[in-house]
């Protein structure tokens, strides 16, 4: 958009009449079903530039003075109210005053879930002071120049205005959320008048009123500091909007999924409107006590929200890795005090350095294990089409088809190539897949430090951040990717009614003794296929020789059922073995269940045992 359009101008003398019902009246009349007239009239006003032109209205007729009233109703207001001011900031603030009281009212009969840490709460909110105006010769030039510095000085008082009405939203957020009936109906109903949407729309109104007024300036001008303290005030009330919204939607499934899935792009977009980006400090090298104090206000949240939001980014939007790495690493700025000089522009440092450079770090990790798995899938993709194309040729691809699915019929062939690219346009962002890092909050997930990620529900992956190299990390994203993403048996079309299983894992006997349906239903078959068709190394399955029998596979279907049956058991009995050696009690279900079948035995005596089982298990993948 052309930034001369944002300028806060009108012609001069034009009427101010703030936006209502339509009706020619400034009465606002409050009514139990809004709750808080007062803060939509104002809402709206901001929505259609009509606080924009009230506050612009000074610089043509500076003597005008402003006013608003309210008639009481259903007992919000004790009595009618007017109210009248040369300082429309001022104005804004009187005009939902009986509201504020109503949700201060309300509020403590409802306790709101706690948002992520850090989040600060409804507190007052002050006026940004700005640069006293410069007395000039009445020339062409001055008086251009004084209009620009009015302008700026109405734009600290417009974000101060846009500031408390995203106050104002958490306000009557909190006040519809305490009125419903029960916590389930109040997100319900809170949802809708707060959400990442709401608070993001107020955020770029904002940002495109600071970068369009920042720019009638020189960088060094005085009012520059004070417009960078009333935006990097405006950024605060916003971040606290984003994370109010995630958390009184957490009582509705549908609503906190919607929260969710925005949350992290939201605070990315907050990390792009900081005012203390490389670009935003272009120019400017005489820095005031006003940036530094924009600067510690920005500080307060930044460190909150670098260890906040990787969790909640979905990782496979197209370019969104590549976008939260910028944003992180614009984020190094700040304005500092300096020992008997000017403040000075220097390097982050300390905790908040600390969160970025750790944010930076899951970030490559995840990528690289993205790209990786892309690589992996295109390749057998090729390699699967190559086949196709030539059903009846022997050759590699058909080879391993036949090893994992039993079949070499093209039918198959193109059955498993549509998932396999369904699995590929996952990762590229393009169908229903949201991978993230582990939510702290999340209990449920990750319960193993050593643990690559899994996928916690249809359609979605959890990193658990511990990443090692590529190869391998990837062979886990494919194998819970088909979990998430691939129908499962007897199922059509969605994964949401049913996924592949977890019927046999890698270097079991039992991935070349399934039957055809069995193998498509089973999530490792998916990345052995991609693995060989790729050629990526991948573990090897055990061949046994049998001798003297006339048909070897009952026997054969039987070794490899054993192995899977131990593994399953190993994989529980191994935990066993690490508490023991600790010294911690095993969990009680589990050591109920080997004291039934082993015959309740002493911990020496249950740790050879153990050797002997984990003795077992290495020797049944030979």
């Amino acid at each position: 958009m052309n930034t001369k359009q944002e300028k806060l101008t009108i012609p001069p003398k034009r009427p101010v009449q703030l936006p209502t019902q339509p009706t020619t009246s400034r009465r606002v009349t409050v009514t139990p079903q809004r709750t808080t007239a007062a803060i939509l009239t104002l809402q709206r006003a901001i929505g259609n530039r009509g606080v924009q032109r009230l506050l612009t209205q000074r610089n043509a007729n500076a003597a005008s003075t402003h006013s608003a009233s309210f008639t009481s109703a259903h007992g919000l207001d004790s009595s009618n109210r007017e109210h009248r001011s040369q300082n429309p900031t001022e104005l804004g603030f009187a005009f939902a005053a009986p509201a504020q009281q109503t949700s201060d009212r309300i509020g403590p009969q409802w306790q709101p879930p706690q948002p992520p840490s850090g989040t600060t709460t409804l507190r007052p909110l002050s006026i940004t002071p700005a640069h006293a105006r410069i007395a000039r010769a009445p020339t062409p030039s001055a008086e251009l120049q004084q209009a620009r510095e009015d302008n700026v000085r109405n734009a600290i008082q417009f974000l101060d205005t846009l500031r408390w009405v995203v106050s104002a939203d958490r306000r009557l957020a909190r006040a519809v959320a305490a009125q419903a009936g029960g916590r389930a109906e109040g997100s319900r109903q809170a949802h809708p008048r707060l959400n990442q949407q709401i608070v993001r729309e107020r955020l770029e109104r904002g940002r495109r009123i600071y970068v369009a007024q920042r720019e009638l300036l020189d960088a060094n001008h005085p009012l520059q500091g004070e417009l960078r303290v009333a935006y990097a005030r405006f950024l605060r009330e916003v971040r606290a909007a984003f994370d109010e919204a995630l958390a009184l939607a957490q009582y509705d499934r549908q609503a906190e999924l919607t929260e969710q899935a925005g949350y992290g792009e939201s605070l990315v977009l907050w990390l792009e409107a900081s005012p203390f980006r490389p670009e935003a400090l272009a120019g400017r090298t005489n820095f005031t006590g006003a940036d530094v104090a924009a600067s510690a206000e920005q500080e307060r949240d930044l460190s909150t929200v670098l260890r906040t939001f990787i969790p909640h980014l979905n990782l496979v939007q197209p370019g969104m890795l590549a976008r939260a790495r910028r944003a992180i690493n614009a984020t190094r700025n700040r304005v500092t005090p300096s020992t008997g000089g000017a403040p000075q522009r220097t390097t982050a440092g300390g905790a908040t350095q600390t969160a970025a450079d750790e944010a930076i770090a899951q970030l490559d990790g995840a990528d690289r294990t993205i790209r990786e798995s892309r690589r992996l899938l295109s390749q057998a993709l090729t390699n699967l089409d190559g086949w196709l194309q030539n059903p009846t040729q022997a050759g590699a691809t058909a080879d391993r088809v036949s090893e994992l699915f039993n079949t070499r019929d093209p039918g198959y062939g193109g059955l498993l190539r549509g998932r396999l690219q369904l699995m590929l346009t996952s990762l590229n962002g393009g169908g229903q897949l949201f991978a993230h890092m582990h939510r702290p909050g999340d209990t449920a997930t990750c319960t193993t430090t050593s643990t690559l990620g899994q996928m916690p529900r249809p359609y979605e992956f959890e990193f658990c951040g511990s990443f090692r190299n590529a190869n391998s990390d990837a062979g886990v994203l494919l194998h819970e990717l088909a979990h998430a993403v691939i129908p499962g048996r007897g199922t059509r079309g969605s994964a949401t009614s049913g996924f592949p299983l977890d019927r046999a894992y890698a270097g079991e006997r039992l991935l070349r003794r399934m039957t055809t349906e069995e193998a498509l239903n089973n999530a490792e078959s998916y990345m052995q296929l991609i693995a060989g068709l790729a050629g990526s190394s991948v573990q090897s399955i055990p061949t046994d020789t049998v001798t003297g029998c006339t048909d070897t596979g009952p026997l054969l279907d039987a070794i490899a059922l054993a192995q899977s049956a131990h593994r399953r058991a190993w994989s529980h009995l191994q935990e066993a073995q690490v508490q023991l050696s600790r010294g911690e009690s095993i969990e009680s279900g589990l050591r109920a269940l080997i004291d039934l079948h082993l015959g309740t035995p002493s911990d020496s005596a249950l740790a050879e045992m153990l050797e002997d089982f984990g003795n077992l298990q290495s020797s049944a993948t030979t």
